[in-house]
């Protein structure tokens, strides 16, 4: 009976997670490509309108990932509607950028100026819930309180947004051009203790 009753929650979990047509549009499929010089600079490449760098040389904490997207022009990737977070995930499939091995890319989303508030770098709020966070286990995420306060898309979970400890090693997803409104502890820039 635990058995079924596991089975059934896992098929709802998958279907509760697949985007439908009306929250999310079509999403662009075509893959990314390099761009000449009004586009992006590299190593980021063109994916759905927005220039990004699939980082897999070496994992890194969340704030050294950081600061390696900055030194390229950029900062973690932000996701701001269902449609780009879409794109953005079946052209990590369709470009090969999987990532390698147990770790997952980290994205610009964090908690860390206050808990349970998920906030994105340049301040805007995160979306919250499906389609976009994942589940692990029988528990929704972001589920690890205040140890656990940077966005990940986990690798294990079909690349769905978890909270992640943010001294674990992970893989920037990079984004050219962010104006990044929070320092690495989750506070306004320039805003003092």
């Amino acid at each position: 009976m635990a058995a079924r009753f596991f089975l059934v929650a896992l098929f709802l979990h998958f279907v509760a997670h697949v985007p439908s047509a009306s929250s999310c549009g079509t999403p662009q499929d075509t893959a990314a490509s390099t761009v000449g010089p009004t586009g992006c600079s590299e190593p980021h490449i063109r994916v759905g309108g927005k220039c990004y760098a699939f980082v897999l040389d070496f994992a890194r904490t969340w704030a050294e990932s950081r600061d390696y997207c900055q030194s390229i022009g950029g900062d973690l990737a932000i996701v701001q509607s269902c449609d780009e977070f879409t794109t953005l995930v079946r052209n990590i499939h369709m470009l090969g950028q999987e990532v390698p091995d147990r770790f997952s890319y980290w994205l610009g989303g964090t908690d860390l100026g206050d808990e349970g508030a998920w906030t994105w770098i340049d301040g805007t709020p995160m979306a919250m819930g499906v389609p976009y966070w994942g589940q692990a286990g029988e528990t929704f995420e972001p589920n690890g309180g205040n140890v656990q306060n940077c966005a990940q898309i986990y690798k294990d979970d079909r690349y769905f947004i978890h909270d992640g400890e943010c001294d674990k090693h992970g893989y920037p997803l990079c984004q050219e051009g962010l104006a990044a409104r929070l320092d690495n502890q989750g506070r306004l820039i320039g805003e003092r203790d």
